[in-house]
């Protein structure tokens, strides 16, 4: 099969040729570096390069969802790995997203961490009245965790995890919401493709903070996807002042430039499923 270098993906697209799930295999950007430090991240200093992703062979993103207008969203490949501990891993969110900016962004791609917000829209899911549910397949809840929309009130001498940061305890009697759920992949109904995509790659941080109930008080820490469940907190500090770590790889999300003719983007395959296109 031939592709008309000469087209746009939006083109290509509109016209069948690529879908959702097509892999697009891109030249990582190189020379880039950045170094998350221990007051970033509560664990150490860690460094992620354009050389480590490049020496563990080509990197592809994949099409996650319709183009909308020119621009084509898309999910890269997990990468690094990075370790979170304590209130620094609840913060500082935007670490997860610097690091995917420095190392991927170009004049034709954005890059940032994924989220949660990703996961549940690639998947068909959404939150509704404290419900998480496929709402065009079904109305039943498919989280395996009912805390959505329940209230935490501070206790004297607890923390959050700004309050730490700062030296200091929490306003007794303040209250938090809980906005904790996670799912299982066999419990997302259709959307196989869209499953593999998410789910097919390991595990990885999701860029979104959780609250949670716990039986030491509130637990705070980021999401992540882990063995086929997308969870929407991971341990890192409790209320009480109690701090774990954890370590995960980093995965990117990108807003592809799609009204670019292809021969002027560094893609070297294109692949859909049952078939590779070598373009050089």
């Amino acid at each position: 099969m031939q592709i008309d270098t000469n087209k746009t993906l939006r083109q290509l697209y509109e016209e069948g040729v690529i879908r959702i799930g097509t892999r697009l295999y891109m030249e990582v950007p190189k020379g880039r570096e950045y170094v998350s430090k221990e007051e970033r991240n509560g664990y150490k200093n860690q460094i992620f390069t354009s050389l480590e992703i490049e020496s563990k062979g080509k990197y592809f993103w994949e099409i996650a969802l319709e183009p909308e207008n020119n621009n084509m969203f898309v999910i890269g490949e997990p990468f690094g790995y990075l370790k979170l501990k304590g209130a620094e891993g609840c913060v500082y969110i935007e670490e997860l997203n610097t690091i995917c900016d420095t190392l991927f962004t170009t004049d034709y791609l954005k890059a940032r961490s994924i989220n949660i917000d990703d996961v549940n829209k690639v998947l068909g899911v959404e939150i509704i009245d404290n419900k998480v549910v496929q709402k065009e397949i079904s109305d039943e809840d498919i989280s395996l965790e009912k805390q959505l929309g329940f209230k935490y009130r501070y206790g004297e001498g607890e923390y959050s995890p700004e309050s730490y940061l700062r030296g200091e305890y929490e306003k007794a009697n303040k209250e938090i919401e809980f906005n904790y759920y996670y799912y299982q992949e066999k419990s997302i109904q259709e959307k196989q493709i869209e499953k593999d995509i998410i789910f097919r790659k390991g595990s990885f941080w999701l860029a979104s903070p959780g609250v949670h109930g716990t039986s030491g008080g509130a637990g705070f820490g980021l999401g992540a996807v882990i063995g086929g469940v997308c969870s929407g907190y991971g341990y890192a500090f409790v209320s009480s002042g109690c701090r774990y770590a954890g370590g995960m790889p980093v995965r990117p999300v990108g807003v592809l430039k799609s009204d670019i003719p292809i021969k002027d983007l560094p893609i070297s395959e294109i692949v859909i499923p049952t078939l590779r296109i070598k373009l050089s």
